[in-house]
């Protein structure tokens, strides 16, 4: 039998969410020979049929819109739509039923495997994705996952036993999925930066932080924690750390870790300095897509990366759609499409990584987040902010009161970039960054994203940008 119950015959296990997440963990405990019900807090009208097809057919018994039962089974998986702390698991909880995430029943199922966890409020996507194309450019065995796609039980079951202890893991993890973990410990892991976020499942920034931590919580001397250091809150978590430190720094000499020095990306470690690439040959657009740069760069060489396969990899690499990428210009003026960029600080860090004028299209539905910083932000660095959506009053108000005039409302994306490009001149910036989510006009931030670059492509004298101008 598996650890905690987990796997072989005669283990029950309860799995909670009928997502991606949910799905594929079922998937894999079934496979290996557990009893597996699939639960949801949704009724079944409000699930879609082919995730509910699937979980019949895999061999689940499904219960919708009940906790009947949960506390039942060796162990609770749960998915990080459900709050770890939700009245839901109350029945499991009264009789001892540990409730844990995906990526610790992956960790504990695989307890030797080699893991890079990337967390952080912004970036973690680029980083994740950098770091495992760093890897995969110098020749290390690598697989991509987490957040940014697949999740990590899958990936991991999926790959050959043989080749399990070879391949380096390289997961995007979220504060909802380190807040159900116990042992999960990854071999190299990266606290990118932290802003207010998430307020709805996190009351307090400290509160916040302290689930971001449990990324380190079970690394040894062995490890190594990467850290931003330019970022309080990140160097807060310092005193909790067992494993080797390394800094990034766009902002001077770190002892160990990756910076900028004269012009170059650069990695030292114990006294040894190895030069990685010139800061003008990186085809990611603002000093945010620096930083992610270093996290990577200190990540893959944490992880055996060679100075030609970090060269390599940022030669190749294009940003992951809707995320801070360059879609083309018009006019003179350049169109950046950043729609992921969900919460304040993603905003704000972008807006201060540009080296021009921008004019912001923000807005969207509220993570009851305070507007005040993105204000100050948009005073310093925009020539005109557009609103729409259903913060468009508030975002609007946080700009006024910081002291931007030109502010405007649109009721559509297609009026918020005719009237952005109006507002623009050549050589400014028009971004969509909303610090927002999306759903009170669109079903997710990728269907936000296209619809902005559908309007740009309709602009007067729009260029699509080229492979060799993102």
């Amino acid at each position: 039998m598996g650890w905690h119950g987990l796997s072989g015959r005669g283990s029950r296990v309860a799995v909670v969410g009928t997502g991606v997440t949910g799905l594929e963990t079922a998937r894999v405990l079934l496979s290996l020979g557990t009893e597996v019900t699939l639960y949801d807090t949704r009724e079944e009208s409000a699930i879609p049929e082919d995730a509910l097809r699937r979980a019949r057919s895999m061999g689940c018994t499904v219960r919708l819109g009940t906790h009947d039962g949960l506390g039942d089974h060796a162990v609770v998986v749960t998915s990080p739509g459900v709050p770890i702390e939700s009245p839901y698991f109350g029945p499991a909880r009264e009789r001892g039923v540990e409730v844990i995430s995906e990526i610790e029943a992956a960790f504990r199922l695989w307890p030797g495997i080699a893991v890079i966890g990337v967390t952080g409020t912004n970036g973690k996507s680029t980083t994740t994705a950098l770091t495992g194309e760093m890897l995969a450019q110098t020749g290390v065995p690598v697989r991509v996952c987490g957040n940014i796609g697949a999740p990590l039980i899958g990936v991991v079951a999926d790959v050959p036993e043989a080749a399990r202890d070879q391949t380096w893991f390289v997961a995007e993890v979220s504060s909802f999925q380190l807040e159900a973990t116990e042992w999960f410990r990854p071999r190299a892991a990266a606290l990118l930066n932290i802003t207010d976020d998430h307020r709805d499942r996190h009351p307090t920034v400290q509160s916040y932080v302290s689930a971001k931590a449990r990324l380190f919580q079970r690394q040894t001397p062995a490890d190594v924690a990467v850290l931003n250091a330019a970022d309080e809150a990140c160097r807060s978590v310092l005193p909790r750390l067992r494993s080797r430190v390394w800094w990034f720094s766009t902002d001077g000499p770190v002892t160990d870790g990756a910076y900028v020095a004269d012009g170059c990306v650069v990695h030292a470690v114990g006294g040894a300095v190895t030069e990685l690439c010139r800061v003008d040959g990186i085809r990611l657009v603002g000093r945010h897509n620096l930083e992610n740069v270093l996290a990577a760069s200190a990540l893959s060489m944490a992880a055996g990366a060679t100075a030609e396969g970090v060269q390599r990899a940022l030669r190749v690499f294009e940003p992951a759609p809707h995320t801070f990428r360059r879609v083309g210009s018009a006019g003179g003026v350049v169109l950046i499409n950043d729609s992921k960029g969900t919460n304040v600080g993603a905003t704000v860090r972008g807006l201060e990584g540009l080296d021009g004028p921008a004019v912001l299209i923000a807005g969207g539905s509220s993570k009851g987040a305070d507007y005040a910083p993105l204000g100050e932000c948009l005073a310093r660095r925009a020539r005109a902010l557009v609103v729409l959506g259903a913060t468009a009053h508030e975002i609007a108000d946080a700009a006024r009161r910081a002291g931007l005039k030109c502010i405007r409302e649109a009721q559509s994306m297609d009026e918020a970039v005719r009237v952005g490009f109006a507002l623009a001149r050549p050589g400014d910036y028009l971004i969509l960054s909303p610090a927002c989510a999306s759903f009170d006009l669109f079903e997710n931030y990728k269907a936000r994203g296209v619809a902005f670059e559908r309007a740009a492509a309709e602009l007067p004298g729009f260029e699509p940008a080229g492979a060799g101008n993102e």
